[in-house]
């Protein structure tokens, strides 16, 4: 069974090098901080979770616009997280994002939220914008690992 993922395996763990020697993204100052959970979805980035001031894991979820060039436009809150999140790890699947793990308040998690991705590229359900949380957790609690949305399921690998 693992022989099928293997290929995936592969270029998965090839994008996330690239996306830590980040060679073709020069606007990287702007969707990175410690412990920030960044994705980009259709023409929108989004900046989720992260560590406060203090070091504190922090619920902000935040939407830009990106332009044709790759350049960033200016970041808005768009809805907050249940609880504090740093380290985790985000991906999106159909026209929903989910959060996997990370660090919370308490230390590593085995929780998983999500949303909806909305036609204008803001998140969240309902006029609160809100996110759930998931009736199944992780096996195990896990941060600063990688995901990818392949062949209707979220394959999660690596981290701590």
């Amino acid at each position: 069974m693992f022989r099928r993922y293997l290929p995936l395996l592969s270029v998965l763990i090839l994008f996330h090098a690239c996306s830590l020697l980040d060679w073709e993204n020069p606007s990287r100052q702007e969707t990175a901080g410690p412990g920030v959970m960044t994705l980009r979805y259709g023409s929108c980035a989004y900046r989720i979770g992260g560590q406060d001031g203090a070091g504190n894991p922090a619920s902000t979820v935040e939407v830009a616009s990106l332009g044709q060039d790759g350049s960033v436009g200016a970041w808005t809150i768009t809805g907050a997280l249940p609880s504090g999140r740093s380290h985790g790890t985000i991906v999106a699947a159909g026209n929903m994002i989910y959060v996997l793990g990370g660090l919370g308040p308490e230390g590593a998690t085995k929780e998983i939220f999500y949303t909806e991705i909305r036609a204008d590229g803001s998140l969240g359900f309902g006029t609160d914008r809100r996110w759930e949380k998931g009736l199944r957790p992780l096996p195990w609690p896990l941060y600063s690992a990688t995901a990818v949305f392949y062949d209707g399921r979220i394959i999660l690998a690596g981290g701590a």
